[in-house]
């Protein structure tokens, strides 16, 4: 950082002692003034914390004296019979005084909430295939505690330990960033990430990775590592591929590259091939089929090439012959064939052809039947046969079924609640009724301002808005001229308190 420095002012501005003008020049603002017949004032307005200013008087004054007026915001230092130095050490104002005989210069200091950047180079390093990697070492910097960055990642990249690997040929800075100081290291690298090196050196080729549309993903796992051990993981060409911290590699698009980790001052490198195109549009194939029948109306589903089958999304696209759970439980309704389509987390879509010769009782009376939203029941309490028995719900936005068999109504209509005991599983038909309640406009149970407002948009659009059977029943809350306004507006009143019943006769 350069220094300010103080040059001449106006000829005018003279003591009457003898001359003693103050100079001024560079960063910042400046302005004098002689504000008494033996005293001239400047104002200097410091850049940042850190800053230094150096004064300078005629060359003709032998001695000064100097102050400051407050040393938590600037000190001074005299460097010569007629010189001095001023640093900002701190945000505020001071004045610095200099008494020359029997006159006075005062400089007014102003300074600013912001330290001073510091940019120190480090030095300069080369890489090739034979020495590929670097380990930056900052003295004083305690690893992990500073910023470390590339200008230009495709010629090298460094982790946040400062370690400094080469990726392909060309110069880029690696700048690290500690608290008010930024370091820099030129780097030059000779590396081409085509040339094969023999196993034993300081590359060892693991294995070549084909990534396709089908299998787009591939995790690598390093084993027989020491604990604690964290491994830095990167891509020579993240068009095509890219890798992040755990090890996953990802298919970005078609072409060739090379994923790579350091250990002990080995890379390790393994060679993916990828003919995976994000454009291509792909139609997802059957993996398999699964039956259901009287004797099996329902089966969990699992996907082999997916580690985490929590993770997948599942839907049928014919829940009239086959439901499935967010579980990848499978249940029959009816008779025929459907679709069970798994989603992954990655993206990956599989599908699965169910077939059903599940043919619903003639009956079509419910097992189980709850009246109104938020009622429950149980539908078994204690073991069976000496085996607790497990409970699935296949629409959670009906009825929630818990670990106790207890189930309760969330939702208006018909669903299904798979029991299973010992592996036999049974299924228990459920169905939540609305309930007659003036007022709960939108069947929830309740009465309240919801109902006021679904009465209103049904009022102003039925069509796009529209209310179920019962809720139409349950809105007629003012007079009998139909669903109005004043039905939404008889609800507020029922809610503040206004009218003690619905409805409200006129």
């Amino acid at each position: 950082m350069g220094k300010l420095r103080i040059a001449a002012i106006a000829a005018s501005l003279c003591l009457i002692a003898g001359c003693v003008p103050a100079y001024y020049s560079g960063h910042g603002s400046f302005s004098a003034s002689a504000a008494e017949d033996n005293t001239i004032t400047q104002d200097i307005n410091f850049n940042c914390i850190g800053e230094v200013a150096e004064l300078k008087l005629a060359s003709s004054i032998s001695s000064a004296e100097w102050s400051s007026s407050d040393t938590n915001v600037a000190v001074v230092t005299a460097t010569g019979s007629n010189t001095a130095e001023i640093t900002a050490v701190g945000k505020g104002s001071a004045v610095i005084y200099c008494v020359v005989g029997e006159n006075l210069l005062k400089y007014n200091i102003t300074v600013p909430d912001k330290a001073a950047p510091v940019v120190r180079n480090v030095g300069d390093i080369t890489l090739n295939n034979t020495n590929n990697a670097a380990q930056a070492d900052l003295k004083g910097i305690a690893k992990g505690s500073a910023v470390w960055s590339s200008s230009d990642e495709k010629v090298a990249k460094v982790d946040q330990n400062g370690s400094i690997i080469a990726v392909g040929k060309g110069s880029c800075v690696i700048t690290a960033v500690a608290g008010n100081t930024t370091y820099t290291i030129n780097v030059t690298s000779d590396y081409d990430s085509e040339i094969q090196v023999p196993t034993g050196s300081a590359e060892v080729i693991m294995e070549t990775i084909e990534l396709t549309a089908q299998n787009p993903k591939r995790t690598i796992t390093a084993d027989n590592l020491p604990d604690g051990t964290k491994l830095e993981w990167f891509s020579s060409n993240e068009d095509v591929a890219s890798v992040d911290a755990d090890g996953n590699i990802s298919a970005v698009g078609p072409g060739r590259c090379r994923v790579y980790t350091s250990v002990g001052g080995r890379r390790f490198i393994w060679e993916i091939v990828s003919d995976f195109d994000p454009n291509a549009k792909t139609t997802p194939a059957i993996i398999g089929s699964v039956t259901l029948d009287k004797d099996s109306p329902s089966k969990q589903l699992s996907i082999t090439d997916i580690t985490d089958n929590k993770s997948v999304k599942w839907s049928s696209d014919d829940t009239s012959i086959a439901e499935v759970s967010s579980d990848g439980i499978v249940t029959a309704h009816g008779k025929g064939k459907c679709t069970v389509t798994a989603v992954a987390a990655d993206g990956r879509t599989f599908l699965i052809e169910i077939i059903s010769d599940h043919e619903p009782d003639s009956a079509s009376e419910a097992d189980l039947v709850l009246n109104g939203i938020g009622s429950k029941t149980n539908i078994i309490t204690g073991s069976v046969g000496g085996s607790k028995p497990e409970f699935v719900s296949m629409n959670k936005d009906i009825v929630t079924v818990d670990a106790e068999g207890c189930v309760t109504a969330v939702g208006v209509g018909e669903t299904s609640v798979v029991l299973t005991v010992d592996g036999s599983s049974t299924i228990l038909k459920v169905r939540v009724d609305a309930v007659e309640l003036i007022g709960d406009a939108n069947c929830d149970g309740k009465v309240s301002l919801a109902d006021a407002l679904a009465i209103l948009q049904f009022v102003a659009n039925e069509t796009k808005y529209p209310l179920t059977e019962q809720g139409m029943k349950n809105a007629e809350t003012y007079g009998n001229d139909g669903i109005t306004a004043k039905d939404a507006l008889a609800v507020q009143m029922y809610e503040t308190g206004a009218v003690s019943v619905l409805p409200v006769i006129e």
